[in-house]
């Protein structure tokens, strides 16, 4: 009886073992589970080890368990969360599975405010891949392969630049600023003013030749005849405007007092009043003499007053003295007489 127990109780431990075995929570001997070391970096003088040469010195790669082994602990740097894989209390290395870490991708513009007609880059940074790039509307803004944008039509639009399972994007604003005048002429001294449109930031105003036109603010000052253009700039792109001064029209030419009777061999001086003063800078100014053997008459200028120097000859008569410039003109009549001839009323009236 006792021998039949033994029998049962051997064939019951054989059958255990055997579905033990089949399940594999038993192995016979040992089974080690082994999984590649992490090749770490070290100096052979320093405390640490690194994921790479961190620093200066002469590194040499290393196991990490070897490291480990001698002591070393890893760097804060290179592990700023400390090592998991590591084990500082067995003082053996554990297994570690290699992760790899990925930069974050970088985009050099968030927003960008272009012109029509104008170009950009955008510039990507720490891509895992090949980049691509695309635009929400590329009738307003077209972009290359190589992140190129050309501004098409006024507009908002976003730019999309992805890499791997990275994505950034870029808002874009085109303006189209217009000005109201591309051409325009003004008379010398004359104000003028220049607006640009469709734009809300400042604008930069110069002239071509400020002694022409002066600007300031879109506000055009007639300084000289002459032509410039004017400029404005914004975004980087110029609009322009060509503009012409021309010469003031003479509105009169007035005479000042004179003697309308002169003798024989007499002088006298005229003065000639133009009207507006600085017209005369642009004009040739004619005096003639209807009988310069009775009366001769000639331009002088004193600074900015003009005058007609008379001078009689030895000849009594009568003379008509004109002056005319830009077709004006005006005229008085002088009369010569002998030392002895008398000035009869209607003499003195033709004056």
């Amino acid at each position: 009886m006792r021998s039949m127990k033994h029998s049962i109780r051997k064939k019951i431990m054989l059958l255990t073992m055997v579905v033990m075995m089949l399940t594999g929570t038993v192995t016979t001997g040992y089974v080690e589970i082994v999984q590649a070391d992490t090749t770490v970096y070290v100096t052979r003088t320093g405390s640490k080890y690194h994921t790479h040469k961190c620093g200066n010195g002469t590194y040499y790669a290393a196991s990490r368990s070897s490291a480990i082994a001698r002591g070393l602990t890893p760097c804060k740097k290179c592990f700023p969360n400390g090592d998991s894989g590591s084990s500082s209390s067995s003082g053996s290395s554990s297994s570690k599975s290699t992760q790899t870490t990925v930069k974050k991708m970088k985009l050099n513009k968030s927003s960008l405010e272009m012109v029509k007609g104008q170009t950009a880059s955008l510039k990507v940074s720490d891509a895992s891949g090949s980049v691509k790039w695309s635009s929400a509307d590329s009738s307003i803004v077209a972009v290359s392969s190589n992140g190129k944008l050309s501004a098409k039509a006024k507009g908002k639009v976003i730019i999309t630049v992805t890499s791997g399972s990275q994505k950034m994007q870029c808002k874009v604003t085109v303006e189209e600023p217009k000005l109201n005048e591309t051409t325009l002429t003004m008379n010398l001294k004359e104000v003028a003013y220049l607006k640009l449109s469709g734009c809300k930031h400042s604008v930069k105003w110069y002239s071509d030749d400020s002694d022409v036109v002066k600007v300031s603010n879109g506000k055009l000052t007639a300084k000289d005849v002459g032509k410039t253009v004017i400029r404005a700039k914004v975004h980087g792109k110029t609009y322009s405007c060509k503009v012409t001064v021309e010469k003031p029209d003479i509105k009169s030419i007035t005479v000042g007092e004179y003697n309308a009777v002169m003798e024989c061999m007499d002088w006298q001086e005229v003065d000639i009043e133009i009207n507006p003063s600085y017209a005369a800078d642009y004009y040739d100014v004619f005096v003639t003499s209807s009988d310069p053997s009775i009366v001769s008459a000639e331009l002088s200028e004193d600074w900015d007053e003009l005058y007609v120097e008379l001078d009689s000859e030895n000849t009594s008569g009568q003379a008509v003295i004109t002056i005319s410039a830009d077709g004006k003109s005006t005229s008085f009549t002088v009369n010569v007489i002998g030392d002895e001839e008398e000035i009869d009323e209607e003499v003195m009236e033709a004056g």
